[in-house]
């Protein structure tokens, strides 16, 4: 994993948080950064993490996410956490630079993310990212994709990949990477899928 790698083929992660909330003044609450071959498939290759916090836990979180108090009180600090993600990336990636994607993480997990590891954010990740669910609407939209949600769930469901961990940080980097190696391979299609795309108006999944 050499540091002169071009963008387009740096390492592929795929990163995943659960929060306390939706404002930027809730706790992330646990975090998975999962390494992915470069179609996208996800690898066993995983930095999780409970985030040990004093704030109060939202209900309507927990009854999403269902991580307790107690599992909380249990969990390292952020600082701890900071400093064995470092120890993780170094060991497993050779502190060489990653290309992050998640799902709905341009919109939600990438500023939360910056946040919690501040420079260490920057050192890790390469500033491209890419995002599995603004890939599905954009193949949506394009009526590539026929579904009528790009939620995870949703996708999942679609492509028959089983998803029994929803809402859980270190299931979802594991469905996303699935999920996003069938992105892939509608934008970068097969002969036979070329072939399908012809004989079809619409592409209806790998």
């Amino acid at each position: 994993m050499a540091n002169s790698l071009t963008t387009d083929r740096l390492q592929l992660v795929c990163v995943d948080t659960e929060t306390n909330g939706l404002a930027l003044t809730d706790a992330i609450l646990s975090i998975s950064i999962r390494l992915l071959e470069q179609d996208g498939t996800p690898t066993e290759k995983e930095f999780y993490s409970l985030i040990r916090t004093d704030q109060a836990i939202n209900p309507a979180a927990h009854a999403v996410n269902k991580i307790t108090r107690e599992q909380i009180d249990a969990a390292p600090s952020t600082e701890e956490v900071i400093f064995n993600l470092n120890q993780w990336w170094v060991k497993t990636c050779y502190g060489a630079q990653l290309s992050p994607i998640g799902h709905n993480f341009l919109g939600f997990d990438k500023t939360r993310v910056e946040l919690l590891l501040g420079s260490l954010y920057n050192k890790m990740f390469h500033y491209h990212s890419d995002d599995s669910m603004v890939i599905a609407r954009a193949l949506q939209r394009c009526g590539m994709l026929p579904v009528t949600s790009c939620s995870l769930n949703n996708l999942a469901a679609f492509f028959k990949i089983t998803h029994t961990e929803a809402h859980n940080a270190s299931g979802d980097t594991y469905t996303c990477g699935l999920v996003y190696a069938k992105l892939q391979k509608i934008l970068r299609p097969s002969i036979f899928t070329r072939l399908i795309r012809v004989l079809k108006p619409y592409y209806l999944g790998v």
